[in-house]
């Protein structure tokens, strides 16, 4: 009989050693548990990304916790559950605020022109805005008159100004 407990001490030994490489291998670690009323986000493992924010409503069991989302009450495992950054799911997603000044669009390449069907009625075009009391208006910057470009600037949409090639440069 001593040989059989030999056998058992050496072959949980064996069963440690793999669990213990196994884990170092792939990576696991054990995620922090979360706390009924946590924006997390949530995501099968046939999924690409992270899904729409839930609400936790409970811990079902060590790795299971109760979930709440716009879609329904779903129990999910707590590796497919991220806590968010989002602390309230309800928030505004954005606060008007006044701007003292208009903000500057950028322009498109090519100039727009009022076509002629649009001239000739005027309730298309749309009306500037009224200015907003209160604030100082700015001046409307006037053109340099000694400083006028040969070629239109044309500027990509993230700013950068396009200069074509020098062998097309006349």
């Amino acid at each position: 009989m001593v040989r059989r407990d030999a056998i058992k001490a050496r072959d949980e030994q064996a069963k440690l050693r793999n669990k213990s490489d196994h884990d170092r291998r792939h990576g696991t670690e054990t995620l922090p548990p979360l706390i009924p009323g946590d924006v997390v986000l949530q995501k099968l493992d046939h999924e690409k990304s992270w899904g729409k924010p839930a609400t936790v409503l409970r811990q079902c069991a060590p790795r299971s916790y109760e979930i709440r989302s716009e879609r329904g009450q779903y129990r999910r495992n707590r590796r497919h559950l991220r806590l968010s950054s989002r602390q309230v799911l309800d928030m505004p997603t954005m606060i008007n605020i006044p701007v003292p000044y208009p903000v500057p669009t950028q322009q498109s390449p090519v100039p727009e022109t009022p076509s002629r069907r649009d001239a000739d009625q005027p309730g298309l075009r749309s009306p500037e805005p009224p200015p907003t009391p209160g604030f100082p208006q700015r001046p409307p910057e006037a053109p340099n008159p000694g400083h006028q470009p040969s070629t239109p600037v044309i500027k990509t949409r993230s700013g950068r100004t396009v200069r074509p090639p020098s062998r097309f440069e006349e």
